[in-house]
């Protein structure tokens, strides 16, 4: 009758604005129709225009106008006096088409342009818009031949002012990367207020609106945000502010967040295989032509990048994953993700927030141990001895009885299926005997100290020598792996010459010990 006892290299882009792709701007009331081109992709530069790949920057948005004489719509593109191989960056012109009657037609307009370079303020200016709606796509031609077309622009235009209600904005994402833009929706209420709608960010170094006014924005995040905004576990909120104030002078307000980083706390075990997914990347739209690449990094606890961490790691696919994962000294790492664009040759990075990956020690138990039963044993036959054999001078050896039928207390946990068996990895196992009594009479074998019978326990072919003085036995010392073992009948106990034995079943109580390693 047995127990168990156990205690148990790294790049940097430096660009002034991300490439981005279209964010997907809510429409107004009505349904807007295709455009008549394919949206050009947001425009970029890359040290302070030095290279440029043209393209409006800030779309623009949808407006809600009273009529009056002139109606302007606001965006910003790149645009830079200076050549780039052979050719100026500047804008030449701005033209604009409108949607009458199901066909596009070219529409009247004066664009004025406030330059911030490498980037220019565009205002088309319209004149006498009659009430109702319209629908316009902005074109702009380039000094090196090249053309960007914006979104389709929704202008509603009304005979009287209209107050807002109440505003409720809700971006397209609610979760972005560094680098990355989303489209922002003011929800006014009524849809055709002619209000305007103030845009505020509670932060601004996390990031800019396209426009400080209009039904819609877009919010892009900083491309290089500062290592306190970066090591945030969970990404950090922006917070956004509408407001809108009425003729009459009444004012309503709403408000939302945008979480930077794309990144969640992560846990895992030591030794096992990690792999981690970002739900973010299911949201993320790159931009058409741009290459995309993926960086994962692992740094220590002081925000140290680790390349060698141990392990084996995949670190340039969407999915992070990392096989037999080490515990750290301080028990975490934190992780990274840089997503790569590359266009035209000129590569900007996206980047996520640090998240923390915590390792917990690797758990040890013991499964199962098993029950021993030893017979007399002629190579064919299991024999119960008698005690005859026990007055034999050169004494009696008995062999384990696979899966012997053991009768133990309901409180012990041996097992009558030969089983030894471990999980986790850096323990250590040991056995004792007790000395062997008689379960009827109480009466030990040999003395009570024992130690005249020798086990010989045979698991798997390794052997292990014991005795029955309760004198705990190394099995196992820091092993590295979990362990499955059988005992085979190759299994022994030597019991010395006994002068007198009592009839009946002797049974050992046998104890194992299970040890954490350090």
């Amino acid at each position: 009758m047995l127990l168990a006892v156990f205690s148990l290299v790294f790049e940097i882009s430096i660009i002034s604005k991300a490439s981005n792709p279209e964010p997907g701007i809510a429409k107004a009331a009505d349904s807007a129709p295709s455009p008549e081109n394919a949206v050009t992709p947001a425009g970029w530069d890359i040290f302070w225009g030095l290279f440029i790949y043209n393209g409006i920057s800030a779309q623009p948005s949808d407006k809600n106008v009273v009529q009056s004489a002139t109606t302007t719509i606001n965006f910003t593109s790149t645009s830079k006096d200076a050549w780039f191989f052979g050719y100026p960056n500047k804008i030449n012109s701005v033209s604009v088409r409108e949607y009458v009657g199901g066909k596009w037609v070219d529409a009247a307009s004066v664009a004025d342009l406030t330059k911030k370079e490498p980037y220019a303020d565009v205002a088309v200016n319209f004149t006498n818009l009659s009430v109702g709606t319209h629908y316009y796509q902005i074109s702009v031609s380039y000094g090196n031949n090249t053309k960007a077309y914006s979104r389709v622009v929704t202008v509603n235009v009304l005979p009287q002012p209209v107050d807002a209600i109440s505003l409720n904005p809700k971006p397209v994402r609610s979760t972005l990367f560094w680098g990355e833009t989303t489209g922002i929706n003011s929800n006014i209420q009524p849809s055709n207020s002619t209000t305007m709608v103030n845009w505020a960010l509670d932060n601004t170094n996390l990031g800019t609106f396209s426009s400080s006014t209009g039904i819609q924005n877009n919010f892009t995040t900083t491309l290089q945000p500062t290592d306190a905004n970066l090591k945030q576990a969970s990404g950090l909120k922006a917070g956004i502010t509408t407001t809108a104030q009425n003729p009459s002078g009444s004012i309503v307000s709403g408000s939302t967040s945008v979480t930077i980083g794309g990144l969640l706390p992560q846990k895992t075990t030591e030794g096992d295989t990690f792999a981690y997914y970002p739900a973010i990347l299911d949201e993320v739209q790159y931009p058409a032509s741009a290459q995309v690449g993926y960086s994962w990094q692992i740094f220590d606890a002081n925000y140290k990048l680790l390349s060698n961490p141990g392990g084996k790691t995949t670190l340039n696919t969407k999915t992070f994953n990392w096989e037999k994962v080490p515990l750290p000294s301080s028990g975490i790492y934190y992780l990274k993700l840089n997503i790569t664009l590359t266009q035209s040759g000129q590569t900007t990075t996206w980047q996520s927030n640090y998240t923390p990956l915590t390792v917990d020690p690797a758990v040890v138990k013991l499964i199962a141990v098993p029950n021993l039963l030893f017979n007399k044993f002629d190579g064919t036959n299991y024999t119960t001895p008698n005690i005859q054999d026990f007055y034999n001078p050169a004494g009696l050896t008995l062999n384990y009885v696979p899966k012997g039928n053991v009768k133990a207390s309901s409180n012990y946990d041996g097992n009558n299926n030969d089983l030894l068996a471990v999980s986790g990895k850096k323990w250590t196992l040991t056995v004792g005997f007790s000395p062997f009594r008689n379960t009827d009479n109480q009466k030990y074998l040999t003395t009570a100290t024992g130690g005249a019978a020798q086990f010989n326990l045979n698991v798997n072919g390794q052997n292990f020598a014991a005795s029955d003085n309760s004198t705990p036995v190394t099995l196992f010392t820091n092993s590295a792996n979990s362990y499955t073992g059988n005992l085979t009948n190759s299994t022994t106990l030597k019991i010395p010459q006994v002068k007198t034995v009592t009839p009946g079943t002797y049974q050992s109580t046998a104890t194992w010990t299970l040890i954490k390693a350090p």
